[in-house]
């Protein structure tokens, strides 16, 4: 079986306010970890270079925290929910691999160019996984045997649900296709990756576990755990698409997209502030 698979343009612009947000957390973050420089655990020269250990995890843990907000406040209108997550897979596919940018314009943009699509994916993906629920209700309020067949059968159907669920949103982030074409994607690389499918199912059984169970987990799930699912699954995401697409073309294509302006220098400009 044969797929062709389209990468999309990397989307990175500039945002000032983003770069506010992210100097005012860094500065909270490096205030607590100043110990460890004081214990000797890290040379005072190493924590304010764009190398250090420090600035590239408090980097890091804001741009989680960034995308956590982004993906909650688009997702408000609950309809946008398609286009919230698709745009929170390709952010996080780029986090993951160190090529993000600026999460705030990049996400937006995401948003924008996989809105119709995604919303589209979602509404299918919703009545769907309605049908399933439905007809498990059903078969399982059925005191016979044709009732516990078809409630294994529809139990069976719902997995593999689960497992296109895992994919589509992230097949529609990092891939140009039709929606027709973007399914049948889908299903191929749900099946064809199996071993990245189930940690994807894993992860998200167990999120959704404690979800539903832990009031402290909704907060934190709120505040920045919805931006880490996506950061891991991310990971996962970056590996499971890896034969699928030309390392050489993606890399050029990420060096072809970056900033009009000197990034280097912005970082320069937020490291003053910091030290400030």
């Amino acid at each position: 079986m044969e797929i062709i698979l389209f990468k999309k343009l990397k989307l990175n612009y500039k945002v000032n306010y983003y770069l506010l947000l992210k100097k005012r957390f860094l500065i909270n973050l490096f205030c607590a970890k100043i110990d460890l420089i004081r214990k000797g655990v890290m040379p005072m020269g190493n924590l304010f270079t764009l190398d250090g250990v420090i600035f590239k995890t408090c980097t890091k843990i804001a741009d989680i925290w960034l995308l956590n907000l982004m993906w909650v406040i688009t997702s408000i209108p609950i309809f946008t929910i398609g286009a919230s997550t698709t745009a929170m897979c390709y952010m996080s596919m780029k986090l993951a691999k160190g090529t993000e940018g600026y999460i705030i314009s990049g996400f937006l943009k995401a948003f924008k160019s996989n809105f119709k699509k995604s919303t589209i994916l979602y509404l299918i993906m919703v009545v769907v996984g309605g049908i399933i629920a439905g007809d498990f209700y059903f078969w399982s309020k059925l005191n016979s045997n044709l009732g516990t067949i078809m409630s294994v059968i529809t139990i069976c159907l719902g997995l593999f649900y689960l497992m296109i669920l895992m994919y589509i949103f992230a097949v529609q982030a990092r891939f140009e296709n039709s929606i027709k074409d973007t399914i049948k994607s889908t299903i191929y690389i749900s099946l064809q990756r199996f071993p990245y499918t189930l940690i994807l199912v894993f992860l998200f059984v167990v999120v959704g576990y404690f979800f539903f169970n832990f009031i402290i987990v909704d907060f934190i799930m709120v505040v920045f755990g919805f931006g880490l699912v996506g950061f891991a699954f991310g990971i996962v995401y970056n590996m499971a698409f890896h034969k699928y697409i030309d390392d050489k073309k993606d890399t050029e294509e990420d060096n072809e997209n970056e900033f009009e302006e000197d990034t280097e220098e912005d970082n320069e400009e937020v490291m003053n502030k910091v030290e400030e």
